[in-house]
């Protein structure tokens, strides 16, 4: 998948649906659906809530980007593709300066075959990606590794 695919989501829904999450609270996260809707809080002027949304990918993969660090987590400025991947997990193409550590994270959505299709979602996962002096590296989930 490349990245303006990623983006513009490609033209349809995914079929695996979407996973959202609040900025502040990055590591919980919750099904977005026909079936369970995105709902915000209220908010005043004093307070505010940033979510972001994500596909599910092949495979049952959400990529998180940086989420934990930034509230943009998945720009065209650092990820130049990020693979449809499969069961056994995708990768990431991202750009940055040598040396610069970059915090990823991902998901893992697992469906039941049960009437509904219940989708459980697994805990997100971080991993630190220390971007190579040619200022681009490959990052491999689930392994976790960059090269």
């Amino acid at each position: 998948m490349g990245v303006d695919e990623f983006f513009d989501g490609g033209g349809s829904p995914p079929s695996g649906g979407w996973v959202a999450f609040e900025s502040n609270t990055s590591s919980t996260l919750f099904a977005v659906d026909r079936d369970h809707p995105l709902v915000l809080p209220p908010t005043d002027r004093w307070s505010f809530q940033l979510v972001t949304v994500a596909p599910v990918l092949e495979g049952g993969w959400v990529f998180l980007g940086e989420a934990k660090t930034k509230w943009v987590a998945v720009s065209r400025q650092r990820f130049a593709s990020i693979s449809a991947g499969d069961e056994t997990g995708f990768t990431a193409q991202l750009v940055g300066a040598p040396g610069e550590t970059v915090t990823l994270g991902y998901a893992k959505v697992t469906t039941t075959t049960t009437e509904g299709g219940a989708r459980t979602i697994g805990d997100a996962v971080f991993f630190d990606c220390v971007v190579p002096s040619k200022g681009s590296a490959t990052a491999s989930i689930p392994a976790g590794k960059c090269a």
